[in-house]
């Protein structure tokens, strides 16, 4: 299962050696504690019997560490980056969401209405769990 934490290192540094976060520094990936350490860990290299080579391990703050929703399709993940995008330009919320059905009548928006209800829900979820990311910056 994948979790999510707030990466002990800057922004600057994850930009520099290309680690991608989200919001003030979260990163997501598959955690490994070990006393009071906590890592968060992407991709494999190589592995065999006698090691694992990670392609990425970042080191977290232990509290910060917590479960991430289940993954988004490919559409729910279309959606998602629409409204992401759209409320680094709006902050009303009421309009983003009433938006979604212009979106749908879009080339990409088609992917909105592809999605079950249930999907639709986990894209607001996703949505809902950035907002509230953004807001503890």
């Amino acid at each position: 299962m994948k979790y999510k934490g707030k990466s002990m290192m800057s922004l600057n540094q994850m930009a520099e050696i290309g680690i991608k976060y989200q919001g003030n520094g979260y990163v997501t990936g598959y955690p490994i504690i070990s006393d009071n350490d906590a890592y968060i860990l992407n991709g494999v290299i190589e592995a065999n019997e006698e090691y694992i080579a990670i392609e990425q391990w970042i080191p977290v703050f232990p509290e910060s560490l917590q479960p991430v929703s289940p993954s988004l399709t490919d559409d729910q993940q279309v959606v998602l980056d629409y409204l992401i995008k759209q409320a680094e330009r709006c902050s009303d919320i009421g309009y983003l969401v009433g938006d979604l059905n212009f979106f749908a009548s879009t080339e990409d928006g088609k992917a909105w209405d592809g999605l079950t209800e249930k999907e639709r829900y986990q894209v607001l979820a996703a949505f809902a769990e950035w907002g509230m990311e953004q807001e503890e910056e």
